[in-house]
């Protein structure tokens, strides 16, 4: 993960974007590689490893998933306990866009599996 983020802080070299720009990147960044290594980051964890503060964080992420419409895996997906959810964000796709579940699923990184035999 660090030798990933040391990478993304080269691209400045390589495409002209300023340092500001390119640490809005690194919690997005850092959030998708855990997941594709099998954890899930809170913003906190993500605050400690970056030495960023919890606002920026949030902001870049929440800008980066209103722009992309790309959701950033984060600890809040995990629906723990009484903390921030996306529950909104799946009721909009279910009920507003019409998706399927199995679509919703496949876009939220959930699993799914029909309510009963033969359900979807």
């Amino acid at each position: 993960m660090l030798k990933s983020l040391l990478q993304l802080a080269y691209l400045p070299l390589r495409s002209g974007a300023g340092l500001r720009e390119i640490k809005k990147g690194f919690p997005i960044r850092l959030h998708t590689e855990a997941k594709e290594q099998g954890g899930v980051l809170s913003e906190l964890d993500t605050k400690v490893i970056l030495k960023m503060s919890s606002s920026t964080i949030s902001k870049n992420i929440l800008n980066y998933e209103k722009e992309t419409g790309e959701e950033v895996p984060r600890g809040t997906v995990q629906d723990m306990g009484r903390s921030v959810t996306h529950k909104k964000l799946i009721c909009h796709k279910r009920f507003a866009k019409k998706y399927s579940s199995v679509r919703i699923a496949r876009e939220t990184a959930h699993s799914y599996s029909p309510p009963f035999p033969g359900g979807g």
